[in-house]
């Protein structure tokens, strides 16, 4: 249970720091509006953010799963005191 709320707090983390790269996005493409110059610190910044947001995502995506196989585990233990069977391979 403590594993799944931490896993939660992580992932509300992780969705506001992708939140502030958006914003931070949309700021400078609209003050790149006009620009067709690709070397000026705001494309760098872009890209940089860019990268960002990617690991984000996979950071997202991998908490999710883990999140997911918790729930698998905890699932499994209940199983295995529920039919009195043992699981304990299933669950490791």
């Amino acid at each position: 249970m403590f594993l799944l709320t931490a896993i939660g707090s992580m992932l509300g983390t992780m969705t506001n720091r992708i939140a502030r790269i958006v914003d931070r996005a949309r700021e400078l493409e609209k003050r790149l509006a006009g620009s067709a110059d690709s070397s000026s610190p705001e494309h760098r910044e872009l890209r940089l953010l860019a990268r960002r947001a990617r690991l984000i995502n996979m950071a997202i995506t991998f908490t999710v799963l883990a999140a997911l196989l918790v729930c698998v585990s905890i699932g499994g233990l209940f199983l295995d005191a529920y039919w009195q069977r043992s699981l304990t391979t299933l669950v490791a």
